[in-house]
C-alpha cells in the first residue's frame, strides 16, 4: 500500500517501518505503544502493533465486561508536555500505561478473558522491563534484541491466546458480554420483524349493548345497534342542527315577554368606559 501515490496522505505511523528518520507520532493516542509515547523518533515495529492491540482490547473489555476493581481511564488518556532546548515542546505518555502492565488492579470475571490478559499483559511486562534495562547497558541492550528476534520468528504463539480463549467449552460468552445481553433486553419493533414471524392480532368477542335514548329506533322501526346503526345522512345532520338550534332559542327567550323575539347577540368588544353594554334585541 505504501507503493501507492496516496502513501504519503496514508494517516499511520507504519510509514515510520521504512522511514526511520520520519518523527512525526501519528495514529490514535489512547492505543499507541508506550515505547512509542516515550519516544517520537522511535521506528515503528512489530512489537509496537502488539502492544496497541493490548490496548484495544483493554478498552473494549472495561466497557463491556464485568470486573472487580476500580479502572482509571487516565491509563488510555494521560497526555504530558516535556520541553528541551533543542525539540521544543513535545507530548509524551505511557507512564500510566506501564503501572497498569505492573499492577493491573482489576479481574474481569470472564476467566478466559482474565487468562487472556494475564498472559499478554506478561509478555509486553516482561518486554519493558528488558527495555528499561537495556537504556544504559550494552549487554543488556544485546539481551533484548535477542529476546525480540526469538520472540519474532515465534510470533504466532501470542494468536494461540486469541484460540484459548474463544474456543472455551466452559465460557458463556453471550451471557458474560454487554454487547450479548443488549440485543434481548431491547426487542425490535414490529416493523423490523420478517412477515412469517408477524403474530397475528388475537379477537375477543365483546357483547354489543343497545344504544338507548331518543335514536333508539331505526328507519324501519327496528332497534339501532352498533351492526346497524350506520353513517347518519344529510337529512339526519340537518334535523339535528334545526332541534338544537330551536331548544337554543328557547331557552334564551325565557324570562322575557311574548312579544320579544330572541336575536343572536352580536359580539361587542370591550367599552373603554363604565358604560353598561345591553344585548340588542329585535322587535
Amino acid at each position: 500500500m505504501l507503493s501507492l501515490p496516496a502513501a504519503p496522505y496514508v494517516s499511520s505511523r507504519c510509514v515510520c517501518i521504512f522511514n526511520p528518520t520520519n518523527n512525526c507520532l501519528q495514529g490514535t493516542w489512547q492505543f499507541i505503544s508506550i515505547p512509542l509515547l516515550d519516544d517520537a523518533k522511535k521506528a515503528h515495529d512489530i512489537f509496537d502493533d502488539l502492544e496497541s492491540l493490548l490496548w484495544v482490547l483493554l478498552f473494549f473489555a472495561v466497557h463491556y465486561f464485568k470486573y472487580r476493581g476500580a479502572f482509571n481511564m487516565r491509563v488510555f488518556n494521560e497526555v504530558c508536555e516535556y520541553s528541551d532546548e533543542t525539540n521544543g515542546t513535545i507530548l509524551m505518555g505511557g507512564d500510566s500505561k506501564l503501572r497498569w502492565l505492573q499492577s493491573p488492579r482489576i479481574t474481569f470475571e470472564c476467566k478466559p478473558l482474565q487468562a487472556f490478559f494475564n498472559s499478554f499483559r506478561s509478555f509486553h511486562r516482561e518486554r519493558h522491563w528488558k527495555i528499561a534495562l537495556s537504556t544504559d547497558n550494552e549487554e543488556e541492550k544485546k539481551v533484548l534484541e535477542d529476546y525480540e528476534a526469538e520472540t519474532q520468528k515465534d510470533i504466532y504463539k501470542l494468536v494461540s491466546h486469541f484460540d484459548n480463549i474463544l474456543n472455551d467449552p466452559n465460557t458463556d460468552w453471550s451471557g458474560q458480554d454487554a454487547i450479548g445481553i443488549l440485543p434481548e433486553e431491547i426487542p425490535p419493533p414490529e416493523d423490523d420483524k420478517p412477515d412469517e414471524e408477524m403474530d397475528e392480532p388475537e379477537v375477543h368477542p365483546q357483547p354489543i349493548p343497545e344504544v338507548k335514548g331518543p335514536q333508539a329506533k331505526g328507519k324501519r322501526g327496528q332497534k339501532r345497534t352498533r351492526d346497524n346503526l350506520g353513517p347518519e345522512d344529510d337529512n339526519d345532520r340537518r334535523r339535528k342542527r334545526i332541534a338544537t338550534s330551536k331548544s337554543n332559542e328557547d331557552r334564551g327567550t325565557e324570562g322575557m315577554g311574548k312579544s320579544v323575539t330572541h336575536a343572536r347577540r352580536r359580539r361587542i368588544p370591550a367599552a373603554p368606559c363604565n358604560r353598561v353594554l345591553r344585548p340588542q334585541t329585535r322587535q
